[in-house]
């Protein structure tokens, strides 16, 4: 009778009632073979209706059930990655790609390789942040709960993907954001017609992580591509032309190119308030910290 209860139910569209009767199967050690599916549905039937968090832990009892479910792990992929929940968004994400790659359009993984790295780049602030908080919170022998500065590294690495955050990445995380950032932007500009956006985001990623381990050329190059995709968008031409003059001036000490850089910039924008400390007369050493900035993820 509860089976029969949770499959009407979900036919006719009240998802929980037919979830409170799976709930009450799995109680008496009697789940259906289907289970997966059936949290799935009422998951998608809780979304559709506006309840992204219920729908969420339908999802996660879906996925109990059957961790290989795809349209599961499609949904949990996106909504924690959409709700900043780095951790799950990158294991939904990375078990996407590890069990379904090959049924996988390129476009498809294209995505879903941008977005298990951008968590893992989330999930590395957040260390970092969380160390550094560490140090300066317990500086001269106060104490501070660890979860109350996870609480505040949390909220400082989901601002942004800051570069500053992402030296000292462990090797294995790094090696990994770097493969999965290389292999979208192969597959980006490989299909037809290209993926400009996903393109775009890869070579941020590449450009932040080159910034980072001072790999000056890289870094340049891949400015370079970003300044040209951006056309449409000038503030961010115009900060990429910025980030790359303070290269070349800051760190390599060309002074004449990065002058030239700059006059692309404001070209460009004109009335960008980002020209003023850059433009002639400006000392290319004083913006030279600033460069990891205009590395917007």
């Amino acid at each position: 009778m509860l089976d029969l209860a949770s499959r009407f139910n979900l036919l006719a569209g009240r998802w929980e009632p037919a979830v409170q009767a799976l709930d009450r199967l799995a109680t008496l050690g009697a789940v259906p073979a289907d289970a997966a599916e059936r949290y799935h549905q009422a998951g998608a039937a809780a979304e559709a209706q506006g309840h992204v968090d219920r729908a969420l832990v339908l999802y996660s009892r879906s996925y109990a059930r059957n961790t290989s479910y795809r349209p599961t792990l499609e949904r949990l992929s996106e909504i924690c990655f959409d709700k900043d929940q780095w951790d799950n968004a990158w294991k939904a994400t990375e078990a996407l790609l590890d069990r379904h790659g090959a049924a996988l359009t390129a476009a498809e993984r294209a995505v879903l390789l941008l977005r298990s790295a951008i968590a893992d780049l989330h999930v590395a602030a957040r260390a970092q942040a969380t160390a550094r908080l560490s140090a300066v919170v317990t500086r001269g022998g106060g104490f501070s709960p660890d979860v109350g500065i996870r609480d505040v590294a949390e909220s400082w690495s989901a601002m942004r993907a800051e570069p500053r955050l992402l030296a000292n990445m462990d090797r294995a995380r790094r090696d990994r954001v770097l493969a999965r950032a290389t292999e979208a932007l192969a597959l980006a500009v490989g299909i037809s017609p290209p993926a400009l956006d996903e393109a775009s985001l890869a070579r941020e990623i590449l450009g932040a992580l080159a910034v980072v381990e001072e790999r000056w050329q890289d870094a340049l190059g891949l400015l370079a591509a970003l300044a040209e995709g951006a056309a449409a968008r000038p503030a961010d031409t115009c900060g990429f032309l910025l980030a790359a003059g303070d290269i070349r001036g800051g760190k390599l000490g060309d002074l004449e190119g990065a002058e030239a850089l700059y006059a692309r910039a404001a070209a460009v924008a004109p009335r960008d308030s980002r020209l003023a400390m850059r433009m002639p007369g400006a000392s290319a050493t004083t913006v030279a910290h600033d460069i990891t900035d205009e590395m917007i993820l």
